[in-house]
């Protein structure tokens, strides 16, 4: 067992009801991170009184995996590359709980993210029903080009501070595939803090210690490693040190 699976094992648990109902944050503020892992085990052993983990069946960490739609000129990349609006992601995901769901992340300009999502039958395509879902929020053109594009696979550690809710996911063994099969790892440990906006207790844990959020996408930065050609200014940052 590693050290971050024994820090993990030391936490009391939230069944994913409660964790749904209490710390859902549909719209919320991101704010990511690269870390060594050992930092994580630190974090954690440090507020094991303030958090709970999201435990499924006995299990504390959960394998995701989602495929992410783009256009043939990937329109969806260069907007978030340019920062230009609208902006937006759509990915088919397969949750640890066996569900599968097509989902929209829609990005506003004051930084909110909001997820919204719908059950789908096929997590390899879009069908009939979930274009319909998606035509309720994007334009019809673009969603008639978007197609397959990056697979992503992780290990997921959900955590949650009820008073004031917020989370924190902690994201080990991140590979990004290309259709073709070609891979990349992301090298460091992704965590992720999700809030209605203020700093959360991990922030500002972590800002105690030097680390501030960086710019980060599985999809985004992974693609841009992956696609040398498209546009990838805003991850110079990371690209170099974070993959594999």
């Amino acid at each position: 067992m590693s050290g971050l699976d024994r820090a993990i094992r030391s936490l009391d648990t939230i069944g994913l009801e409660a964790y749904d109902d209490r710390a859902a944050l549909r719209t919320r503020v991101d704010r990511k991170y690269l870390l060594p892992e050992a930092l994580v085990e630190e974090l954690i052993a440090e507020t094991v009184d303030e958090i709970r983990v999201l435990e499924i069946d006995g299990r504390r960490r959960h394998r995701y995996r989602s495929l992410y739609f783009d256009t043939e000129d990937r329109q969806l990349h260069r907007a978030a590359a340019q920062n230009r609006r609208p902006r937006y992601k759509v990915r088919s995901r397969s949750y640890a709980n066996g569900e599968h769901w097509t989902e929209i992340k829609l990005r506003s300009r004051r930084q909110e993210r909001t997820k919204l999502r719908t059950p789908t039958r096929d997590a390899e395509r879009l069908d009939h029903v979930d274009v319909a879902f998606l035509a309720a929020h994007i334009e019809a053109s673009s969603i008639e080009r978007l197609r397959p594009v990056l697979r992503t696979s992780y290990e997921r550690t959900s955590l949650v501070h009820l008073e004031p809710v917020e989370r924190c996911t902690i994201d080990s063994d991140v590979r990004c595939s290309l259709l073709d099969g070609t891979t990349v790892g992301v090298a460091m440990t992704v965590l992720e803090t999700k809030s209605a906006g203020h700093p959360t207790h991990v922030d500002r844990w972590l800002w105690r210690r030097g680390h501030r959020p960086v710019a980060f996408s599985k999809y985004t930065t992974a693609l841009a490693a992956l696609e040398p050609g498209l546009p990838a200014n805003k991850w110079h940052r990371v690209l170099g040190t974070c993959f594999g």
